[in-house]
C-alpha cells in the first residue's frame, strides 16, 4: 500500500491540481496507517518547520472570517508531502523508490511532449495546469532530477515543456536546475540570484521589469502590517498603496516575489518559518533536490513560486524522496 501510494503521488505531480489533491489525500491516509505501525516514522524530519509554517498561516487568518481560515488551511495543506513521504518511505524496498521516481519522470516527460504540441497549436502552453507559469516551474523540479539521473530523453522532453510554457522565468529556473544538477547546487543558486538581479537592474526601464518593480513596492505592507494581512487580504490591503505608484496600472493579486508575498500575507513569522523549512530541506536533499530548490528560489525573485501550490508541493516531494532512501 505504501509503495503504491508513493508511486501514485509522484506520478500525479505533473498532472495539475485535481490529480495532485486526490493523490496527496491518499498518500496522507496511507502515511497515517504506516506511522501507526512504524513508531520510528511517526515524526517526519520536516515536522517542526512545516508546523511553524502552517501555524503562521493560521495565525494570520485568525479573526478575519471563515473565508480567510479556509484559505489558510489550503496553504497549510500544501505541506502534506513533507509529513506523508517519510512514513511512506520508512523501510520501503529500494525498488519502490525507483518506481516512484520513474513514474514521476515519465509523466513529466509526457506532459512536456504534450506542452510542445499545445505550444505549436496555440503559441503558448499551460498543459494540465491553470497557468503557463505553473507548468514551467512545475516541470523545472523533475527536470533537475532527470538531469542528475543522466536521463537525456527525459531531460529533453521535460525541457521542451518548459520552453513551451513561453515565459522567461521558468527558462532561467531551468538553466539553474541544470547547472545545479551538473555542478554544485550552491554555486548555481548564487550565480542564478546574482545573474537575475543584474539582469533586472539592467532591464529596469523595460516595460515588464518596470511593472515588476511597481509590484514590489507593495512589500511596504510589511512595514505597516508586520503580522500580515491574511492569506486572502493582499488585494484589499495593497489598494491603499498601489494607485499612488502609477495611475491606471493594473495590479494583480500578488507581489510577483515569493519572499515579499509570504511576508505580506502571513507576516514576518511566516517568512522565518519558510526560511527554516527551506534550510532544513536543503540540508537533507541530495544534489538534484538542491538544484530544484535553487531553481525555484531564483524563479521566486520575479514570481510567487512558493505560493503556487502545485510548484511548492512538487518541490517538497522531489526533494524529500531521495533524501530519505533506506541505507543499504
Amino acid at each position: 500500500m505504501r509503495g503504491l501510494a508513493l508511486v501514485l503521488l509522484f506520478g500525479s505531480l505533473p498532472l495539475g491540481a485535481a490529480a495532485v489533491e486526490i493523490a496527496t489525500a491518499l498518500a496522507a491516509a496511507a502515511a497515517l496507517v504506516a506511522a501507526a505501525r512504524l513508531p520510528r516514522a511517526r515524526v517526519a524530519p520536516l515536522a517542526g518547520p512545516a508546523a511553524a509554517v502552517a501555524a503562521a498561516w493560521l495565525l494570520a487568518a485568525a479573526g478575519r472570517g471563515g473565508a480567510q481560515l479556509v484559505e489558510a488551511l489550503g496553504r497549510a495543506w500544501v505541506l502534506a508531502p513533507a509529513l506523508a513521504i517519510p512514513p511512506l518511505l520508512a523501510g520501503l524496498p529500494e525498488r519502490w523508490l525507483r518506481r516512484a521516481e520513474g513514474a514521476g519522470l515519465l509523466v513529466a516527460a509526457l506532459v512536456g511532449c504534450a506542452a510542445v504540441a499545445e505550444f505549436a497549436w496555440t503559441g503558448q502552453a499551460r498543459g494540465p495546469f491553470s497557468h503557463h507559469l505553473t507548468l514551467g516551474y512545475a516541470l523545472v523540479v523533475p527536470l533537475a532530477r532527470a538531469a542528475a539521473a543522466r536521463e537525456p530523453v527525459a531531460v529533453l522532453a521535460i525541457l521542451a515543456g518548459v520552453v513551451g510554457a513561453g515565459a522567461t522565468g521558468p527558462l532561467v529556473a531551468a538553466a539553474v536546475a541544470l547547472a545545479g544538477a551538473t555542478w554544485r547546487p550552491g554555486l548555481a543558486l548564487a550565480l542564478g540570484l546574482a545573474g537575475s538581479l543584474a539582469g533586472l537592474a539592467w532591464l529596469a526601464p523595460a516595460g515588464e521589469v518596470h511593472e515588476r518593480a511597481l509590484l514590489w513596492h507593495t512589500g511596504e505592507l510589511l512595514a505597516v502590517r508586520p503580522l500580515g494581512v491574511g492569506p486572502a487580504g493582499f488585494r484589499a490591503a495593497a489598494a491603499a498603496i498601489q494607485p499612488g505608484l502609477a495611475d491606471g496600472f493594473y495590479y494583480p493579486l500578488h507581489a510577483h516575489d515569493a519572499a515579499l508575498q509570504v511576508a505580506a500575507l502571513a507576516g514576518l513569522g511566516a517568512w522565518v518559518a519558510w526560511a527554516w523549512l527551506l534550510a532544513v530541506l536543503w540540508r537533507r536533499a541530495d544534489r538534484a533536490g538542491r538544484a530544484a530548490l535553487a531553481a525555484i528560489l531564483v524563479g521566486g525573485l520575479t514570481q510567487d513560486t512558493l505560493g503556487d501550490l502545485e510548484v511548492a508541493r512538487a518541490l517538497l516531494a522531489w526533494s524529500l524522496l531521495p533524501a530519505l532512501r533506506p541505507r543499504r
